[in-house]
């Protein structure tokens, strides 16, 4: 038996996986002990390159060459736009994380670096 891709893909990056699953932020997010200001400044983070995916799922769809993908992409830009944007929204509200609040935070270099890759991609 063949075995899948991802299993594959696991396996050939074993120590990358098992640092990731086996992160504290993990590890407290899975067992909901994760402090609200910790998860708070996480999704500012998260939130942070939403933009820059949003300008990367556009470019997806200019450059798609059926209307199938078109469609494909456009939907996802409209969950990605919808109801993840308003989850985003409706967190910030409850962890009383105003946007002037936010925007007083710098982007961590792991968020600098995903912003960069989306809009380098989409370009």
């Amino acid at each position: 038996m063949t075995a899948r891709f991802t299993d594959e893909l696991k396996n050939e990056n074993i120590e990358t996986w098992d640092a990731a699953i086996h992160h504290r932020f993990v590890n407290e997010l899975v067992e909901g002990t994760i402090p609200d200001a910790v998860l708070a400044g996480y999704l500012i983070q998260d939130y942070r390159f939403l933009d820059s995916f949003l300008a990367l799922l556009g470019a997806a769809v200019t450059t798609a060459d059926t209307l199938n993908s078109r469609l494909v992409f456009s939907k996802y830009i409209g969950e990605v736009a919808g109801d993840e944007n308003t989850y985003f929204v409706d967190a910030f509200n409850e962890f009383n994380t105003p946007e002037s609040f936010r925007n007083k935070i710098p982007d961590t270099e792991a968020t600098r670096e995903f912003k960069k890759m989306f809009l380098d991609a989409a370009h």
